[in-house]
């Protein structure tokens, strides 16, 4: 695993390493049933990853086979780059998507897709991709709010997608209204998994419910970073 992630850090993929790291804090904390580790410890450890994450997000787009030449050309990058909060420039920078669609919807006054990008979410659940392209096929903008985003902003035919949020994802489908409603419902499904899956040590879970439920987590609290 450890030499998986390594190699998707050296390609300048995030997702994977952030997915996958959270799957196992979130599974050392379920089976310790308990803080396993002291606050200024994760505190440094958020530190330094959010610190390498970065130059990793900046370094990805050097084209050069050289990694020690795409490291220090994004540390370089975020050293010098001009922002009024450098520090929290990479955090603005993943709620663009955000920008992006406040202005394709509230600026230009286009409608809402009224859950088409959350309805293929659930028919993908249900069945192959191949037999759904057949029985529902749409563009490939129209696949999730990611490619929608990417399609309004640089095309379809852009090599670099502008990601999402899970606040994006539901505003594309409801607006403002249903994205708060979609976002509420969503803490108290959370919350109840929480309480249920971490603070009940006497509580019984499956092997298949509990990896279910710990990759729910993850999945939407990655969508949402």
């Amino acid at each position: 695993l450890m030499l998986y992630l390594t190699l998707r850090l050296i390609s300048g993929a995030r997702e994977p390493v952030i997915r996958n790291g959270l799957l196992l804090i979130f599974s050392y904390i379920y089976i310790c049933r308990e803080q396993p580790l002291k606050n200024i410890t994760i505190i440094f450890i958020a530190i330094i990853a959010s610190f390498v994450l970065s130059i990793i997000s900046i370094g990805r787009g050097v084209i050069t086979n050289d990694i020690s030449e795409k490291y220090k050309t994004g540390l370089t990058i975020y050293e010098t780059r001009e922002s009024f909060s450098p520090t929290t420039s990479e955090l603005a920078g993943s709620q663009f998507c955000d920008m992006i669609a406040i202005n394709e919807f509230e600026k230009k006054g286009n409608e809402h897709l009224h859950g088409a990008i959350q309805g293929r979410y659930l028919a993908v659940i249900l069945m192959p991709n191949r037999i759904l392209n057949q029985i529902w096929p749409v563009d490939t903008s129209m696949q999730g709010s990611a490619y929608y985003i990417t399609t309004i902003e640089r095309g379809s035919k852009s090599e670099v997608g502008l990601g999402t949020t899970l606040q994006t994802d539901f505003y594309v489908d409801f607006g403002i209204i249903g994205m708060i409603i979609c976002l509420i419902v969503i803490g108290i499904i959370f919350k109840k998994i929480d309480l249920s899956l971490y603070s009940n040590p006497n509580l019984k879970y499956s092997l298949l419910a509990t990896t279910l439920i710990i990759s729910v987590q993850v999945i939407g609290i990655e969508k949402s970073k």
